[in-house]
C-alpha cells in the first residue's frame, strides 16, 4: 500500500510569486531540452543523450536567471524529458505512439510539461 500526505502550503504573495517563477523555469526548461532533442533529430536523424543535455545545462547556468536556483531540480526536468523519449521508444509502446516518435512529434500541447500547479 502507498500512502500519500498532502500538505497545504500557506504561501505569502511573494514567495508564491517566487515558486511560480521557479515551475515557470522548469517548463521552459523542459521544452527547451525537448525542442533541442527533436531539432537535433530532425537534422542530423540521431537523439541527444541526457549528460549531452546536462551539458547544455552547464552553459544555460550561466545566465543569472538560471542560477539562482539549485542544478538538481533543472537536471530533473531534463531526466523526466529523458525518461519520457524513452518511454515512446520501448518497445510496449503502441505503433502511433512510436510512429510519432519517428518523426519527432512527442506533443501536440504548447504547454508539454508543468512541473506542479500554482
Amino acid at each position: 500500500m502507498i500512502r500519500t500526505i498532502v500538505k497545504i502550503a500557506k504561501l505569502n504573495a511573494s514567495t508564491h510569486k517566487k515558486l511560480d517563477a521557479f515551475l515557470r523555469q522548469q517548463t521552459e526548461l523542459y521544452n527547451a531540452g525537448l525542442q533541442e532533442r527533436m531539432d537535433c533529430y530532425k537534422k542530423t536523424g540521431e537523439t541527444i543523450t541526457l549528460y549531452e543535455q546536462y551539458g547544455s545545462l552547464t552553459e544555460i547556468r550561466r545566465d543569472s536567471d538560471f542560477s539562482q536556483y539549485a542544478v538538481q531540480p533543472q537536471r530533473t526536468a531534463l531526466r523526466t524529458l529523458d525518461k519520457g523519449m524513452k518511454s515512446l521508444a520501448s518497445p510496449g509502446a503502441s505503433e502511433n505512439v512510436r510512429e510519432a516518435y519517428v518523426a519527432g512529434l512527442p506533443g501536440q500541447d504548447t504547454e508539454r510539461y508543468a512541473a506542479a500547479g500554482v
